[in-house]
C-alpha cells in the first residue's frame, strides 16, 4: 500500500494502472467496459468542442449507439 500512496491521487492511479498491465498481459479481465469507458471520456471530448464554439450546447453521443 505504501507503493500505492506515492503513486499519486490516494493510490488511485497505482491501481488503474496495476489494472491495465493486468488486463494486458490476459492475467484478468479489464475492469471496466468500452462503453463505461466511453461515458467518462466522451463529456471532456464534447466539452472541449463547446468550447471551441463558442459556449454552443452539444449532446453528448451514447457509443451504445454507435453498435448494431
Amino acid at each position: 500500500m505504501a507503493r500505492a500512496e506515492k503513486a499519486g491521487h490516494g493510490g488511485g492511479d497505482y491501481f488503474e494502472i496495476l489494472d491495465f498491465v493486468y488486463a494486458a498481459l490476459g492475467r484478468r479481465p479489464c475492469p471496466i467496459g468500452i462503453h463505461e469507458a466511453m461515458d467518462m471520456t466522451l463529456p471532456s471530448l464534447v466539452s472541449q468542442q463547446s468550447i471551441v464554439e463558442g459556449g454552443r450546447w452539444l449532446d453528448v453521443p451514447d457509443s451504445r449507439s454507435w453498435v448494431q
